[in-house]
């Protein structure tokens, strides 16, 4: 509705309201993505059956997947040559609607009671008693995890008061405890690179389509080609990647795939980053060489590989985002993946927001006129920045795996050898 008003006047006031509706847009889906999700991965869990939860979030996968690629075409084929102010005005009354079919549906939806132990919480309590023991002395076991060590400390007993006391006011945990707040937090770095990926994410879902209303639209005997193809290339290319890892990952490696396989699979996507922004950019530059040359625009064709690759990193990044989560927490945080996830694109999001402000002067009212070439370019080095910090991070995270693989290598040796030698024995006695 506020972008309603924003788009019937464009005063200074209209802008105002228009950089706080974007602001609620970035919101709005912020708190929708997360929560829908598991609401729909709900609706298909069976009460009292043993359902498997691959089974469950493959069906939710398939649906939500869908249901989005759907309404992107369904919008962008109805409203390709709609003003702003109609646009506006059609989607507030979509959106009422919408919001009014789903709270028809209350009686019929399945609910789970909420819990009232938050591990996200007590995740905060372990980092709050460490920050209040940070002067005591302590010497950490050489079992713990070898990083942010000064978290240990929330596991030091203070003289007083009682350790009850302590327990029951979240000043004492246990070392299990920490350890699995510090491997949550180990996730921080590759949280980091994800916001790049949402930055592309978003410039691609807005610049890239403002380039397709100044091609040449015509095609063979086709007078208009439809904005519509270059979602479909984009939502499928991500859709049908991510089926494709969904059903080969667990025919080769089961139901835990191994980190370093997820790492290399993440790791193309975020490869695929810098080559979509060098592709837009010699696109870009290409179209604008056309336009002063008063030459025909570019065709179709020129735009496609773009989206090519925005769709292929989004079906390689997003989904193995997700695995990575599980893979590296702990279980009793397992179900926070997709918040977390979401949350750092959203982040991503709002990033791109100010880089277009901070990089203003390469933007005008005509993308003829316009610099966005410029800006491709700069995004392609800040993927590829991205992309060899991504190299490091995942270095890390190999490293890690084979150390904590270490130990449970010794321990099948041990009861290996604790096998063989009472044999060896044996045999040698009755030699």
């Amino acid at each position: 509705m506020l972008l309603f008003f924003a788009a019937w006047r464009l005063t200074n006031v209209q802008l105002q309201l228009l950089y706080v509706s974007v602001l609620l847009v970035a919101l709005g889906r912020a708190g929708r993505e997360v929560p829908l999700k598991e609401f729909l991965a709900d609706q298909f869990r069976k009460e009292g059956s043993s359902q498997d939860e691959e089974q469950v979030q493959s069906r939710r996968k398939v649906w939500w997947r869908s249901a989005y690629i759907l309404g992107i075409c369904a919008s962008v084929y109805v409203f390709a040559n709609t003003s702003w102010i109609k646009l506006s005005k059609i989607s507030t009354i979509v959106m009422a609607a919408a919001f009014l079919w789903f709270l028809a549906g209350i009686a019929f939806y399945k609910r789970k009671p909420p819990t009232n132990k938050s591990r996200l919480n007590d995740a905060f309590q372990v980092m709050y008693a460490a920050i209040s023991k940070r002067n005591l002395s302590h010497t950490p076991s050489e079992n713990v995890i070898p990083i942010l060590r000064c978290l240990d400390k929330a596991s030091i007993v203070e003289p007083s008061p009682s350790p009850e006391e302590q327990i029951r006011k979240g000043r004492l945990w246990e070392v299990e405890d920490v350890q699995e707040v510090k491997r949550l937090l180990s996730m921080i770095p590759l949280w980091i690179t994800f916001l790049v990926y949402g930055l592309l994410q978003a410039t691609g879902n807005t610049f890239f389509y403002e380039q397709v209303n100044y091609m040449d639209t015509h095609l063979g005997r086709i007078s208009s080609v439809p904005v519509v193809i270059f979602v479909i290339v984009k939502s499928s290319t991500s859709f049908v990647v991510s089926r494709i890892c969904d059903l080969l990952f667990p025919h080769y490696w089961g139901e835990k795939v191994p980190r370093d396989v997820m790492l290399t699979v993440i790791g193309a996507g975020m490869a695929a980053s810098p080559i979509c922004c060098i592709v837009a950019w010699r696109v870009e530059n290409y179209r604008l060489q056309k336009y002063v040359n008063l030459d025909v625009s570019i065709t179709f064709f020129w735009l496609v590989p773009q989206f090519f690759l925005l769709g292929l990193m989004e079906g390689l990044v997003f989904g193995g985002m997700e695995e990575m989560f599980y893979a590296l927490v702990p279980e009793s945080f397992k179900h926070y993946g997709p918040s977390f996830t979401q949350f750092s694109l959203n982040i991503g999001n709002f990033l791109s927001l100010l880089t277009i402000l901070v990089f203003h002067g390469l933007f005008s009212d005509d993308l003829n006129t316009s610099s966005l070439g410029t800006y491709y370019a700069l995004l392609g080095y800040v993927c590829f920045v991205n992309l060899l910090f991504y190299c490091g991070v995942a270095t890390y995270y190999v490293k890690e795996s084979d150390r904590e693989k270490e130990p449970l290598l010794v321990q099948e040796a041990k009861q290996h050898l604790e096998q063989e030698i009472p044999q060896a024995v044996e045999q040698a006695q009755n030699w």
